[in-house]
């Protein structure tokens, strides 16, 4: 079977840019035209909306410019790579996944008593994967996959 690549939505991170340039454009005006002691607050405001929108931008740009997707599905694993750790959850040690809507996320339910056969754990396993971003996919479609691939593997196994 092949390899199942999730981004993030792009009309999410293009929304998060928008959003951003809009709020760092107003608090830039405000701090042009009003001289008082709010003007900390307009720069702490300022501050704050770069960081979030250069941390947007570096993420769009590396998941449609630079091919480093957030999420790929193989036939044996799932690789979660978020900008500062990538991690790889094998579907032999899985019980199934199930989705959460609050905060919205699909946590991993691995099989009791499983001694991990695999050195990618290093320390503790990855217990959720987190969507609070929009992805490409939706999270019951994306839990039904990865299901779906853990039945495989399943059956493989026996």
């Amino acid at each position: 079977m092949e390899e199942v690549i999730v981004n993030h939505s792009l009309k999410w991170q293009i929304f998060h840019l928008v959003m951003c340039g809009y709020v760092i454009a107003v608090g830039t005006y405000l701090l042009r035209v009003e001289k008082d002691k709010s003007s900390f607050y307009y720069c702490f405001l300022i501050a704050l909306f770069c960081l979030w929108g250069l941390y947007e931008l570096y993420q769009l740009l590396r998941e449609r410019v630079w091919n480093k997707p957030y999420l790929i599905i193989t036939d044996k694993s799932i690789v979660v790579d978020k900008i500062f750790k990538r991690r790889e959850v094998f579907f032999s040690d899985v019980e199934y996944f199930s989705p959460r809507i609050r905060p919205p996320k699909i946590e991993i339910h691995y099989r009791e008593g499983k001694t991990f056969q695999r050195t990618a754990y290093s320390g503790k396993p990855l217990q959720e994967i987190s969507t609070d971003n929009p992805l490409t996919i939706k999270n019951q479609a994306l839990c039904n996959l990865l299901n779906e691939r853990v039945q495989r593997q399943q059956r493989q196994n026996f």
